[in-house]
């Protein structure tokens, strides 16, 4: 799959964000889609990410920049209880 590198990519950053900010477990799914495939990662805090403008020198702050360049959309959707989904979408076959 051409799109492997990027989904990889997404998911890695998508992964960190939990990682470093909901510091709770969390869950990577991926589906097929009819033209595309859905990248979701599920946590257990209700704060959405939110993309920040990094200096040249940051050593952080690039991850939601990275996603909307290399992904078709991403966006955040609240799940039961206290949870968020972060997901990002990827085409496959263009429509």
């Amino acid at each position: 799959m051409y799109l492997a590198e990027d989904v990889r990519l997404v998911a890695s950053e998508l992964a960190t964000n939990s990682t470093c900010h909901a510091r709770t477990p969390f869950t990577v799914s991926l589906q097929e889609l009819v033209r595309g495939v859905l990248l979701t990662v599920q946590d257990g805090s209700p704060s959405a990410p939110e993309r920040v403008d990094a200096e040249v020198t940051d050593t952080h702050g690039r991850g939601l920049f990275l996603i909307d360049h290399v992904s078709h959309a991403w966006g955040v959707t609240g799940g039961p209880g206290r949870s968020k989904s972060v997901w990002a979408s990827f085409v496959t076959q263009p429509g």
